[in-house]
């Protein structure tokens, strides 16, 4: 329906018939209905009071509902964020990756340990994720495994070899869910005596 004005204050209603199907939408089909509502701000009104549904209301009434939704969910994944960066839970399936900063300033951070083809990976798996950061300006980096720290190098995955370890260590749905789907990335973390050179 397409609505237009007049001089005089009314308004012209046009109703047309539209396919069903792309792609010949929106050209209309040969039915086409036009009349004049002087009154157009009344008979929204009379609608309105005699229980019809107009497009309008109900279309921000939808819309406020999905805003809140979303702020909600936004809201739960923060919290469940800033509740494993505090906290830092670390177990068996754990490690702590120590990161430097340009002036040499040591950052601990706990990360999921992962394996595959024989080779020791993490992951960023949240969206805060400067300990990821810090390993791509500055790869020569330290890992604590069971309570024994040793040096490597961090060499980011890609192509092939990220589909694999992505593959061989997926994370729950609602793990997903609550961390609001970040991308995923992958560090190797090779022995530095084996990739060369010390820190």
């Amino acid at each position: 329906m397409l609505v237009s004005g007049t001089d005089s204050g009314g308004a012209y209603l046009h109703f047309a018939l539209f396919p069903a199907r792309p792609p010949e939408l929106p050209a209309t089909s040969t039915a086409e209905i036009g009349f004049l509502v002087a009154e157009v701000e009344a008979l929204h009104v009379s609608a309105v009071a005699a229980g019809v549904r107009v497009w309008q209301e109900a279309t921000m009434r939808i819309l406020r509902i999905a805003v809140v939704l979303a702020l909600i969910y936004v809201g739960i994944v923060v919290a469940f964020e800033s509740f494993i960066g505090v906290l830092q839970p670390a177990d068996e399936s754990t490690l702590v990756i120590t990161t430097f900063e340009p002036d040499g300033s040591a950052r601990d951070r706990v990360v999921s340990r992962l394996g595959s083809d024989g080779k020791l990976y993490v992951a960023a798996n949240h969206w805060p994720r400067a300990w990821y950061e810090r390993a791509l300006e500055n790869p020569d980096v330290q890992a604590t495994i069971d309570g024994a720290k040793g040096d490597y190098r961090a060499v980011p995955v890609t192509g092939a070899e990220h589909d694999r370890v992505d593959g061989e260590n997926s994370l729950p749905l609602v793990f997903r869910i609550l961390t609001g789907f970040p991308p995923r990335y992958f560090l190797r973390l090779d022995p530095r005596e084996a990739a060369g050179g010390s820190r």
